[in-house]
């Protein structure tokens, strides 16, 4: 499973028009924009990517004082346990949701280090 930086890579990949498949062939770009097409445009019944992270808060009392921190790199053990690979704390990120949505482009040309948007990151039309 892909992390968000992972996605944000392979969504700017698309957007080049330029990948190539797992025997060394080029995509069509037909294919790409089809692709990028299923993930970015808003469609009903709404659609959605399962990415490997999950967010927590951490020190504080109740809440208080507490730090946003992001886990990825998830194995499963053999008692199906899901085990964390990493676990880091997040800066600088946008952490409310924003009507009606955000700059895809934007975040995509500047996602921080994790690939979630910036804080900064313009008005738009993809739901965050």
């Amino acid at each position: 499973m892909l992390t968000i930086c992972q996605f944000v890579d392979f969504i700017n990949l698309i957007k080049t028009g330029r990948a190539f498949n797992g025997a060394g062939n080029q995509v069509p770009s037909s294919r790409l924009n089809e692709i990028l097409d299923e993930i970015m445009t808003v469609k009903s019944p709404w659609r959605s990517e399962w990415l490997d992270a999950k967010f927590e808060k951490k020190g504080g009392i109740i809440g208080i004082g507490s730090d946003m921190y992001i886990n990825y790199e998830h194995s499963v053990n053999q008692a199906g346990d899901l085990i964390c690979g990493k676990s880091e704390k997040l800066e600088s990120y946008l952490d409310s949701h924003k009507t009606p949505g955000i700059d895809a482009e934007q975040w995509l040309r500047d996602a921080n280090n994790y690939g979630i948007p910036k804080p900064t990151t313009s008005n738009g039309s993809l739901y965050y």
